[in-house]
């Protein structure tokens, strides 16, 4: 992969994470996927203190990594071992029907963070992908759309659906905990694409069962952030510098957001990242450009 591709990949992360939430505040709920089915593993089987334990135990990290009050400083210093999900988890939920298999694969992510973290995707797939095509079809009967565009576009979506048949609410709710559990195992994967997690939860039904849980929430987007840039991954130094400039999840802080971008330029060494920089500088007043230039980076 080319300096530019890296770059222009990096910023499709950040705009993938954006339509995520743009979808998930559109459809503010989670649309049934199909025929009701028994919901089998639920939740109650992954709370805290039960599979969390199993997952961290399973590829564990340092107590300094996992405790809940992990300082910002604390995770820049920490030798972080980076580990990439599993590409045979990723195989084995693509290749699976989820509402056949729910039961077994729901068990051994439990003690396979890369497993959750793919089952957590597939399963944000799947709510994304029904609210659409509810949407469409709605769309159909109302006569708001011709039957040869609304064909079009439902094949679009429809590979995204097919695994999703015969899950409700009730499975695709799970992929909240599913990808906590992955992110605190330390899967860079699911560390970087937290905020599109966050912003799933906090626009969901499941926010109105929980809404003790929005704080922590919105507290790990900033945990997971640095902890996954403190690996040097470029595309995780641009969601950490993303994360602190658009004071979304977090207040904005210029220091933070251009120590993370300027990394993000000396692990790149492109003309697109160095243009980056000096674009961000640009923006700075007299006074903040002192200050983050004083400071090093």
């Amino acid at each position: 992969m080319t300096q530019r591709a890296k770059y222009l990949f990096a910023v499709a992360t950040t705009i993938t994470v954006m339509a995520v939430v743009v979808a998930a505040l559109y459809f503010h709920e989670d649309v049934r996927l199909g025929p009701g089915a028994s919901a089998g593993a639920t939740r109650a089987e992954l709370e805290p203190g039960a599979t969390e334990n199993k997952l961290t135990g399973a590829d564990e990290l340092s107590k300094s990594q996992t405790a809940s009050a992990l300082s910002d400083e604390t995770a820049e210093q920490v030798v972080h071992h980076v580990k990439h999900v599993d590409p045979a988890a990723l195989d084995r939920v693509r290749s699976s029907r989820l509402v056949e298999d729910w039961d077994q694969i729901v068990e051994d992510a439990q003690s396979d963070p890369s497993l959750a973290y793919a089952l957590s995707d597939a399963l944000l797939k799947c709510s994304i992908s029904g609210g659409f095509y509810s949407r469409l079809s709605d769309s159909l009967d109302k006569k708001e759309i011709s039957p040869d565009k609304a064909e079009s576009q439902l094949g679009q979506i429809e590979s995204l659906r097919n695994p999703c048949v015969g899950l409700d609410d009730a499975h695709t709710e799970l992929r909240f905990d599913l990808a906590a559990m992955a992110a605190r195992a330390g899967i860079l994967e699911a560390q970087m694409n937290y905020k599109a997690l966050a912003a799933d939860f906090v626009s969901s039904r499941e926010v109105l069962r929980r809404p003790e849980a929005v704080r922590e929430y919105v507290d790990n987007v900033r945990r997971f952030t640095v902890e996954a840039a403190a690996t040097g991954d470029p595309n995780a130094l641009f969601n950490a510098y993303d994360l602190f400039s658009n004071g979304i999840f977090t207040e904005p802080d210029v220091g933070r957001a251009y120590h993370y971008l300027r990394q993000y330029n000396d692990a790149m060494q492109s003309d697109m990242s160095r243009l980056a920089l000096e674009a961000f500088l640009n923006g700075l007043t007299p006074e903040e450009r002192r200050a983050v230039e004083a400071s090093g980076g």
